[in-house]
């Protein structure tokens, strides 16, 4: 079994090509106004129980590698350890997010949007 892995935005657009699928744990409100395309969304909050975030997205049926992101890779990395320790395997984990993140000396890792990579949202 491999354990996650971390990927970069090239790292998703290749995934992406391959088949792998992006889950968007981001607000409903986060998700409208951008994501990557084609993203699926299952938002994952501080009050959201893991029963019923590894319920709702097993309700997906999703195929292939999934790539976990949020808007600056903290709700993702929370994710990818609920859907690794239920047992998913292959999975992406997308460091940076939508937005970016910051390292220990405040230097900006560009996210998706951040990168200039296409975004969709509710009004596309």
């Amino acid at each position: 079994m491999l354990p996650p892995r971390d990927i970069d935005n090239e790292g998703v657009q290749e995934a992406l090509r391959a088949g792998a699928v992006y889950l968007d744990v981001r607000s409903e409100m986060e998700f409208r106004c951008g994501h990557v395309p084609g993203a699926r969304n299952v938002p994952l909050t501080a009050q959201t129980s893991p029963e019923d975030f590894l319920h709702k997205v097993r309700e997906l049926a999703l195929r292939g590698p999934l790539i976990v992101g949020c808007q600056s890779g903290q709700r993702s990395r929370r994710a990818v350890h609920l859907l690794s320790t239920a047992g998913w395997t292959g999975l992406l984990h997308h460091a940076a997010g939508f937005e970016g993140t910051r390292d220990a000396f405040g230097r900006l890792t560009p996210g998706w949007s951040t990168a200039g990579h296409p975004v969709e949202s509710s009004a596309d």
